[in-house]
């Protein structure tokens, strides 16, 4: 190319290498000018340009042509539109949303937030009881926690980790064991949770406390510390706090004896009681509200063969 024959070309704003050229070469003293690409109209924008033979001249020219591209008219390109991570706001989830997002961290006691209202409200919908939809991570919350974990044959850790949040999501209220064709109460021993039906449908799933198993004595009463298996009925019922030989009852609802489904301070993972089933106190506040005397209270081992009781006029 001769000497003084000047490219005009159109720089790039992005292009880190044709701005340092640009101010370093002004600086050596290479021509750095100003040419139109509109034909002369005075009222357009000024094009920088280049005198290539200078940046030749730095030993540049084999990334002065990859850098600086011919004049080209100016394109304007439409910004691409934004794609949703998660579901757009207020849109109902289904379709491609359907699918629960993953859980972004376990929940156990004493978190807050919105992912544990969504565990709660789950909860509710498979008729555990969580308490208070609040979002913060309450005894209440655990207790449910652990009945579903017991339910499903799971380890009642009270953690929530992301298989567990799946598995929630997925899940189905349960189904009766005993196809007794009325309202009902069935307490599994093995699992230690207690299901309230009303006909065939699910009423309450709550976590449980069953006889240890263990020999006891209290006063002189001796006795062995069983929750007996079979077939009953809701006997009697004692509105708050009753004193029992063995302990204090809250809102006692008997079925078998000296035998009742009450509220306890203290519910354990593991079977602990005398033989009486403890519940939750929260629950233990309407429990006899969703029963009633009389109503069939079946008590399941895994093994033993228990017969509907029949239908009461």
């Amino acid at each position: 190319m001769a000497r003084g024959v000047v490219r005009r070309v159109t720089l790039l704003a992005a292009s880190a290498f044709t701005a340092t050229t640009l101010v370093g070469g002004a600086a050596m003293g290479i021509t750095v000018s100003l040419a139109r690409s509109d034909g002369g109209n005075p009222m357009a924008e000024p094009a920088p340009v280049v005198d290539e033979e200078a940046v030749l001249a730095l030993g540049l020219a084999d990334r002065a042509e990859s850098a600086v591209p011919e004049v080209v008219p100016d394109v304007v390109v439409a910004a691409a539109p934004v794609a949703w991570v998660d579901p757009p706001p207020d849109v109902p989830l289904t379709g491609e949303f359907a699918e629960r997002p993953p859980l972004p961290r376990d929940l156990s006691p004493g978190d807050r937030g919105k992912d544990v209202a969504e565990l709660q409200t789950t909860l509710t919908e498979l008729r555990f009881d969580p308490g208070t939809v609040d979002g913060a991570y309450g005894l209440s919350t655990e207790e449910a926690v652990w009945a579903f974990q017991k339910l499903n044959g799971l380890e009642p850790t009270g953690v929530v980790d992301s298989r567990l949040w799946l598995l929630l999501w997925e899940a189905e209220p349960a189904q009766p064991r005993i196809d007794a064709g009325n309202s009902h109460v069935e307490i599994y021993l093995d699992e230690q949770v207690l299901l309230v039906y009303e006909r065939d449908e699910l009423v309450l799933v709550t976590h449980v406390s069953t006889g240890s198993g263990e020999s006891y004595c209290v006063r002189g009463d001796c006795g062995v510390a069983i929750t007996p298996p079979g077939a009953f009925r809701f006997t009697w019922h004692w509105p708050g706090w009753r004193r029992s030989r063995l302990g204090m009852l809250y809102a006692p609802m008997y079925f078998n004896g000296g035998i009742a489904v009450h509220g306890s301070t203290f519910v354990p993972t593991w079977p602990d009681s005398h033989g009486c089933v403890r519940i939750p106190m929260h629950i233990a506040e309407y429990f006899p509200d969703i029963t009633e005397i009389g109503q069939p209270v079946y008590v399941l081992d895994g093994e033993t063969e228990v017969e509907p009781l029949p239908v009461q006029a």
